[in-house]
């Protein structure tokens, strides 16, 4: 294997959910509010009812595959020129997907804290810190988020606990007053850019030392992850009110300046502030060190080093190309929840089918 680095069970467990909480933290619990309303909460939680098959199926052909990459496995059912092409397509998703993660990350940043900053300064930040971690590999990545991780959950913890005297509960009401049709069109609309990226952990999961409880692993994880998500969108929802959530870009970012104790603890967003760097920027190296990986699988390089410099370039260059802003990028991707769906759902499925045909174990 062109990476010799190992992580265990924990630190698997840690990165799966720090990368499904990522960009859903701060953008999602609007853009759910805005299409299923107070029943938002009810929305995450099919989600996650939904992530936690896509992440069984997951780890279900990678462990019948002995514990390959995805990359690997398509070579070894498909032959090698189909497997080429759906290796690469594959290493295209991750860049694309760091490429947006980026994006994500610069307009947050500029749009609230560092309002005069040259955009290719905040992605020439990032992107260093990104080369560094890739570099030194993912024994790295699993240790950084192990330190950083607790941060980022204790920020989310102290938000919740110190805007519960402005939760009001009948802004969660009334449940299922338009039926389910607006339930399913924001868990669809959210899938695509939560646990339908699940595909990302087919470069990530043959590095775990230890396989034997796997399973049980990904999708506590899972689980973990969709009920945080839960719990910051009926937060938003109990705090702000619909309405204000469902116009809010960062909900949770306005959840938190409205925290006031006796005038003396004010606007402490730097809670939510650090929770999303941590999470997201987990999310991002995970992506682009999964494309670093199934690009130099692709092709057969014995040291997927040389791949970095050369993909960070076009991860820069790709993404200021999203669009005018994100929230633009968001709202006309009507493409991304089928997009991810090929990559977690319908190949996975396909290579299951073949696995079994060909009797593999």
């Amino acid at each position: 294997m062109i990476e010799n680095g190992v992580i265990n069970r924990y630190q698997l467990w840690l990165l799966v959910i720090n990368f499904h909480l990522g960009s859903a933290l701060l953008f999602f619990p609007g853009k759910i509010a805005a299409e299923s309303k107070q029943n938002g909460w009810i929305a995450i939680l099919l989600v996650t009812l939904i992530g936690s098959l896509l992440i069984l199926l997951t780890v279900t052909l990678v462990s019948r595959n002995n514990n390959q990459t995805i990359v690997k496995i398509s070579e070894s059912l498909l032959g090698k020129p189909i497997g080429f092409l759906v290796g690469l397509f594959y290493a295209w998703f991750y860049i694309h997907l760091t490429a947006i993660l980026l994006r994500e990350i610069e307009e947050m940043i500029i749009s609230t804290i560092l309002n005069e900053t040259p955009e290719i300064v905040i992605y020439i930040m990032i992107t260093s810190l990104v080369f560094w971690v890739t570099y030194h590999g993912i024994e790295i990545i699993a240790r950084t988020t192990e330190i950083f991780a607790p941060i980022a959950f204790l920020g989310l913890l102290l938000t919740v606990i110190l805007v519960i005297p402005l939760m009001q509960l009948e802004n969660l009401l009334p449940i299922m007053a338009e039926g389910i049709k607006p339930i399913i069109k924001g868990s669809y609309d959210v899938l695509g850019f939560t646990f339908a990226e699940i595909s990302i952990f087919f470069m990530i999961i043959p590095f775990v030392n230890n396989h034997k409880i796997l399973l049980k692993t990904t999708i506590s994880a899972g689980i973990v992850a969709g009920l945080l998500l839960t719990v910051m969108v009926v937060v938003s929802i109990m705090v702000l009110g619909v309405n204000t959530t469902a116009m809010s870009i960062f909900a949770p970012l306005n959840v938190a300046r409205l925290i006031d104790i006796g005038h003396f603890l004010q606007r402490i967003e730097l809670l939510m502030y650090s929770t999303y760097l941590v999470t997201m920027l987990v999310k991002l190296t995970l992506s682009f060190y999964a494309g670093v990986i199934a690009m130099a699988q692709t092709f057969h390089l014995s040291d997927y080093r040389a791949n970095i410099t050369p993909l960070i370039i076009i991860v820069i260059t790709l993404s200021p190309a999203l669009g005018e802003s994100i929230i633009e990028f968001f709202d006309a991707s009507r493409f991304w929840t089928p997009y991810t769906l090929v990559l977690s759902l319908v190949i996975p499925l396909l290579l299951l089918g073949i696995s079994y045909m060909k009797g593999k174990k």
